[in-house]
């Protein structure tokens, strides 16, 4: 099994516990990373997020600390020279096939990835590229789940990730959904294999000081990015029409916007029911 760290603040006994539990029963030994205080980063982290052009992050300290907890990680996963890890958060749930399925993206991955996110949602299309075990494809997204729960990544994306010449001024599972700014090779697993516990297990970042309001809509230019939305820009189209080709791309936006007018539809389907 290759290395495995998983994140969990030391006020959160409970969650260690649950996530441990779990490894147990899967069958993987793992290293807790202790999270991070947003409001007290460490000296060889906090550079990270210095903005020397005077914009704020748009993250609150939960947000903060939990980026630079994923920081820490990947510090620890290049200084050990490990060739691939697998990062996880303390409330996700695991499946009970997870090391053989690991063992199989291990082994049928494209030559140079860098990340494979194994959480994410099903309402954004995506294009096959192999079958795995359990009934699993590894995919390329045409939107990139917003999630850090639990993900596969190689020494050289954690080493593009540590980049300190780009400012962090978005949460972690946000920069992680915007491959072209770290040259990442990302790719990801449907279904996703991993899910995050938001039943039994409240959410430390939400507890500790709330999740930022990324605003979304029709674009408009902020001090950010000219489109209010980082996602929404030249470079993530190009980036997904590279990596998913025209006609799947195409197949995809097509697919998508099937989804969110069913979206849209929803609450007008459900009042029709009432009535």
């Amino acid at each position: 099994m290759l290395p495995t760290y998983f994140i969990n603040l030391d006020r959160d006994a409970d969650r260690r516990a649950a996530i441990e539990t779990q490894l147990r029963q899967v069958g993987i030994e793992a290293t807790r990373y202790a999270a991070v205080d947003g409001t007290a980063l460490p000296p060889e982290l906090a550079p990270y997020f210095a903005h020397g052009d005077g914009r704020p992050p748009l993250m609150k300290a939960g947000e903060i600390g939990c980026y630079a907890s994923h920081l820490g990680v990947w510090r620890e996963i290049v200084a050990s020279n490990f060739s691939a890890a697998l990062v996880l958060e303390d409330d996700a749930v695991l499946p009970q096939d997870l090391v053989p399925l690991i063992d199989d993206i291990l082994a049928r991955a494209p030559h140079g990835w860098d990340l494979v996110l194994l959480c994410g949602s099903k309402d954004r299309a995506v294009r096959p590229l192999v079958e795995l075990e359990g009934g699993r494809r590894l995919v390329r997204y045409s939107r990139i789940p917003n999630t850090t729960a639990g993900y596969l990544i190689t020494g050289s994306g954690a080493r593009k990730m540590l980049n300190p010449a780009i400012r962090r001024i978005w949460p972690v599972d946000w920069d992680t959904r915007m491959p072209w700014v770290f040259q990442l090779d990302t790719y990801g697993v449907t279904p996703a294999p991993i899910h995050q516990n938001t039943t039994t297990l409240n959410s430390s970042i939400i507890r500790g000081s709330g999740r930022s309001r990324l605003r979304a809509g029709l674009p408009r230019p902020t001090a950010y990015t000219w489109t209010s939305n980082p996602i929404r820009t030249p470079a993530a189209f190009l980036y997904n029409l590279r990596v998913l080709g025209p006609l799947w791309w195409l197949r995809c936006f097509l697919v998508n916007c099937g989804i969110k007018i069913g979206h849209l539809l929803r609450p007008l389907r459900r009042s029709r029911q009432a009535h």
